[in-house]
This record gives structure tokens, C-alpha cells and sequence, in this order.
């Protein structure tokens, strides 16, 4: 498996990527961003709670977004951390680095 445009979840307050990649026979220009919400205009940004992750695996493009909901309740032991944004970049993380590929992952985990 091979993961196309990386970012940290410590870079993704903004984060924009683009590339081009060749898949057998096909060319792809393939861009993707994420991007921290405010609640107003004038507020500070929120952490971003959303992450997403592009890979290749056996000649298939795989494309996958996960969206952390806010948390209606603050958990404490994540300080300052959000329990969406574990939540979306644990799954994230699992997705890219899962042995079995990212099909069996979604579907029987």
C-alpha cells in the first residue's frame, strides 16, 4: 500500500497537497486540503477535527475521509485535544498503516 499525500496530524490546521501520479494506463492529478473551521469570522480557529487519507493498494485508488463530529462534552484527560480529532486521525492512522489494507479494515473492523 502506498500513501499519497502525506500531512501530520501537528500540519493540518491548513493543509493543501497536490500531485500527479500514473495508475496503469491513467494519469490523475489528484489535490486534496483541510482545512480548521472558525465559529465566527473574527474567532480563533478550532482544531481541525477532520482528516482524510488517499492511498494506492493492488492497482486501486482509495480515497477516504473521516470526519470528526465536535464533541458535545469535553473530555479532560485529552486537555486540549479534541475527542473527534483522536478519533478521526486514530482512524486515519489505522487506515494507512493497517497490514491488511484499508478494504479489510473498513469492513470488518
Amino acid at each position: 500500500m502506498y500513501t499519497l499525500l502525506k500531512y501530520s496530524s501537528d500540519n493540518d490546521q491548513k493543509f493543501f497537497g497536490s500531485i500527479k501520479y500514473k495508475l496503469v494506463n491513467y494519469n490523475f492529478q489528484i489535490s486534496a486540503s483541510t482545512l480548521a473551521g472558525r465559529r465566527d469570522f473574527d474567532s480563533p480557529q478550532k482544531p481541525n477535527e477532520d482528516a482524510f487519507s488517499i492511498v494506492v493498494l493492488n492497482n486501486t485508488l482509495i480515497a477516504a475521509l473521516f470526519d470528526g463530529t465536535s464533541s458535545l462534552k469535553p473530555i479532560a484527560s485529552l486537555g486540549n485535544e479534541t475527542g473527534a480529532h483522536v478519533a478521526s486521525h486514530f482512524l486515519k492512522n489505522a487506515f494507512e498503516n493497517n497490514v491488511k489494507g484499508p478494504i479489510h479494515f473498513l469492513l470488518l473492523q
